[in-house]
């Protein structure tokens, strides 16, 4: 058993969903069902992506822990390309982390500020 079915093997006892992709489609990913064997070269294998709910829209949920090097994306509905690139190694990410604003892709800010944007019955 390789390292990555171990990691799924664990996953599987944390109780987190998998999700799993046929090699000739992988961008279409469906949820893991006991039967498909963990490690077969025909699926590619994944944790399911955490999300969270912005005024009622599920999107990627944001990033926890600070990245060693590279850039973060931060929602902004009112920027033109509605995210925002930071490098970490410029200081300054640490609070949007916190925040919970912060995230790794930046189509998962860009769904974040657009979320944002819609407007929620009072």
């Amino acid at each position: 058993m390789n390292d990555e079915t171990r990691k799924l093997y664990a996953a599987i006892g944390r109780g987190e969903e998998l999700q799993i992709a046929h090699v000739n489609s992988p961008s279409n990913w469906f949820k893991w069902v006991p039967g498909y064997t963990l490690g077969t070269e025909a699926y590619h294998w994944r944790i399911k992506p955490r999300e969270i709910l912005v005024n009622g829209v599920r999107v990627p949920a944001p990033l926890e822990v600070m990245p060693e090097d590279g850039f973060i994306f931060i929602p902004n509905p009112w920027a033109p390309d509605k995210y925002i690139a930071w490098d970490v190694r410029n200081g300054g990410a640490h609070m949007v982390i916190v925040r919970s604003i912060a995230h790794a892709t930046k189509e998962a800010a860009i769904a974040h500020a657009k979320a944002m944007l819609i407007r929620v019955p009072v």
